[in-house]
């Protein structure tokens, strides 16, 4: 948890293919484990996470005056969310 709080950006960095990032978020996250689909999140405590992470980052990117938005894109791919152009289009516009 303390790496995640000060870190911030780590899941960006993490392996998603290996499961890295899933593992992480599991750690933060309540969780189940089913033998035949794996790790099951609690639906609204991953899309809170997912939601916060992605304006959080988005926004710490900018500031910087990076595009990390593909990237974040992925994240949420791995974890089950598929976002719309028009998603970045809305924060663009806020």
């Amino acid at each position: 948890m303390r790496a995640d709080a000060v870190y911030p950006w780590l899941p960006l960095l993490l392996e998603r293919s290996q499961g890295t990032l899933t593992r992480h978020v599991a750690m933060l996250l309540p969780h189940s484990f089913s033998r035949t689909e794996g790790i099951r999140f609690a639906p609204d405590s991953l899309e809170l996470w997912i939601s916060h992470r992605l304006f959080l980052l988005d926004h710490w990117a900018q500031a910087e005056g990076l595009d990390c938005r593909q990237g974040l894109g992925q994240m949420a791919a791995v974890l089950g969310f598929e976002l719309a152009p028009s998603f970045w289009a809305a924060l663009t516009e806020a």
